[in-house]
C-alpha cells in the first residue's frame, strides 16, 4: 500500500495506492475489499442455487417425478430476474460505510500473533525469495546461466582427470597433471565471474531492498531473504551444472582421446571425486557470495 504523495518507486511497487495521504484510508480500503469479496461470494452462491433449480425445471426434469413444469414465458422472466438480483445485490456496496469501525474484528492477542508469525516464517522467506527470482528473471537468468556454465566446466575438467586415471592409458600421470593444473584456474575464473554477476544483480536490486526496509522489513529479515535466494540459485546452478557436465564430459573425453590419436568408446561415467570437488568448491564460492551480499544489505541506507 502506498500513498499518492509517496515516491514513484513506492507507487509502482504497491498493489493499492491511496489518493489522499490519510492513514485512515488503509483500514477503509481493507473493509471495502472484504465487503466486495463477500458480495461476490453471495452473488456466486445464489446464482448457482438459482440455476441448479431453474435449469432442470425449465428442461422438464421434474415433470415425470413431481409434475412440475415451467412456461417458457416465465422462464425468460426468471432469467432476467436472476441478473436483476445479482446487479441489485452488487449495488448495495454504494451504501457501505467503509469508515465505520464498529464491525471490525478484534485485535488478536500477542500469543496468537506469535503463533501466526511462526507458521508464516516456515514458508514465508522461501515463497518471497522464489517470487523475487521470478519477478527479476531478466537479471537472474544470466546469473543462473553463468553459474551453471562455470559449474559444468569445472566438473568436466575434474571428470576428465578422473577418467584419464581410470582409463589406464600410457602417460596418464602426465596427462592427469596437465589437466589438474587447469582446474584451479577454472576455480579462480568461477569466483571472479560469480562475484561480477552477483554484483550486477545486487546493484539492480538495491532500490528494492531499500523499499523493503522502508516498508517495515528489518535488515535481519533482508539477510534471511537473501540467504534463501542465494541457496535457491546455488541449488539450481549445481543441479543443472553437474547434470550438463555429466552429459558432455564423456564427449569431451572422447574428443581428448581422438586428439592424442587413441581409440575410446562413448560410455556414461560419473566420477564421484569430480562431483564431490564441484560441490565443495561451489559451496564455498556461494558462501563467499552470500557474505558479500550480507555486508551489502547491512550497509544499505534506505533513505538513499
Amino acid at each position: 500500500i502506498a500513498i499518492g504523495a509517496g515516491t514513484d518507486v513506492a507507487i509502482d511497487a504497491a498493489d493499492v495506492v491511496l489518493m489522499n495521504s490519510r492513514l485512515t484510508d488503509v483500514p477503509a480500503a481493507i473493509r471495502l475489499s472484504r465487503a466486495t469479496l463477500r458480495n461476490i461470494h453471495e452473488n456466486l452462491f445464489w446464482a448457482f442455487i438459482y440455476n441448479i433449480i431453474g435449469i432442470p425445471l425449465a428442461a422438464g426434469v421434474f415433470i415425470p417425478l413431481l409434475g412440475w413444469q415451467l412456461n417458457p414465458m416465465f422462464g425468460a422472466a426468471a432469467m432476467s430476474l436472476s441478473s436483476f438480483c445479482v446487479v441489485t445485490n452488487a449495488l448495495r456496496l454504494n451504501w457501505f460505510k467503509m469508515y465505520d469501525a464498529s464491525k471490525d474484528k478484534k485485535i488478536k492477542t500477542r500469543k496468537q500473533k506469535q503463533q501466526e508469525e511462526t507458521v508464516m516464517n516456515k514458508g514465508f522467506y522461501l515463497k518471497m525469495a522464489w517470487g523475487n527470482i521470478r519477478k527479476n528473471r531478466n537479471i537472474y537468468l544470466p546469473y543462473l546461466l553463468a553459474a551453471s556454465v562455470m559449474t559444468a566446466l569445472f566438473y568436466i575438467q575434474g571428470s576428465l582427470c578422473d577418467m584419464v586415471d581410470i582409463s589406464g592409458m600410457k602417460g596418464k600421470r602426465m596427462m592427469s597433471s596437465l589437466l589438474g593444473i587447469s582446474t584451479p584456474i577454472t576455480g579462480i575464473f568461477s569466483l571472479v565471474i560469480l562475484f561480477y554477476v552477483n554484483s550486477f544483480v545486487m546493484k539492480q536490486r538495491k532500490k528494492q531492498f531499500g523499499l523493503y526496509n522502508v516498508l517495515g522489513m528489518e535488515k535481519r529479515h533482508l539477510v534471511r531473504l537473501m540467504s534463501v535466494e542465494i541457496l535457491l540459485v546455488a541449488v539450481f546452478s549445481l543441479v543443472f551444472g553437474i547434470s550438463g557436465g555429466a552429459l558432455f564430459s564423456q564427449l569431451f573425453f572422447l574428443i581428448f582421446y581422438k586428439m592424442i590419436r587413441m581409440e575410446a568408446d562413448l560410455t556414461m561415467v560419473i566420477p564421484r571425486g569430480a562431483v564431490t570437488e564441484t560441490l565443495t568448491l561451489f559451496g564455498i564460492l556461494f558462501c563467499l557470495v552470500l557474505l558479500y551480499d550480507i555486508v551489502a544489505v547491512i550497509r544499505t541506507r534506505p533513505v538513499e
